[in-house]
């Protein structure tokens, strides 16, 4: 890995604590602390991570800061990541410059290992704020069954966890009967 360019960002390799909880720390230049409020990602699953490759553990935070590189113009450092993401990342910038044309999109990725994985499992994933956007996801593809993920501390701070817990209750109520898939993911930048 060469060394950063003026303004980057580092994730380090994932960290897994009781065997369903990722920890996830990034450092970063001076000139973009302005965008960070926390030095570590934390997602908590349902199931054992265990066995899971750092190349798909790194995605959740991969995908919390790759819009805050894009627009500051800084490079992404980390060791491993899915050839199938970064793939798909790609296809998204394409799509975000249009939008956003005053912004940098000048970030270069840089990853060691770049892993081509294969999967088995035919489930959906749906990333989930109750939002109207998502809801509207969300019925356009119920029939496909999702599974619902959630961020804490994307549109809900970390600090309101009494409206944190409402809001799991409301939609584990949305998924009642079957209309979500079997879970519900919820992932936080602490």
């Amino acid at each position: 890995m060469s060394g950063p360019k003026s303004k980057y960002i580092k994730i380090e390799e994932p960290r897994i604590l009781k065997n369903r909880l990722l920890l996830s720390k990034i450092s970063y230049s001076g000139n973009i602390e302005k965008y960070f409020q926390q030095k570590v990602f934390r997602a908590e699953y349902d199931r054992d991570i265990q066995n899971v490759s750092a190349s798909i553990l790194q995605i959740p935070v991969f995908s919390n800061i790759i819009t805050v590189a894009w627009a500051a113009g800084a490079d992404i450092y980390v060791k491993e990541l899915d050839r199938s993401y970064l793939e798909s990342l790609n296809k998204i910038k394409l799509v975000m410059k249009r939008w956003y044309h005053k912004l940098s999109f000048s970030t270069n990725i840089h990853v060691e290992d770049l892993v081509s994985n294969k999967f088995s499992n035919r489930g959906y994933g749906l990333l989930f704020s109750g939002g109207i956007d998502s809801t509207a996801s969300y019925i356009k593809h119920r029939n496909e069954k999702p599974n619902l993920i959630m961020i804490w501390g994307a549109d809900i701070l970390l600090a309101e966890e009494e409206f944190w817990r409402k809001v799991q209750k409301q939609i584990r109520g949305l998924c009642k009967g079957g209309a979500c898939g079997d879970k519900l993911y919820q992932n936080e930048f602490a």
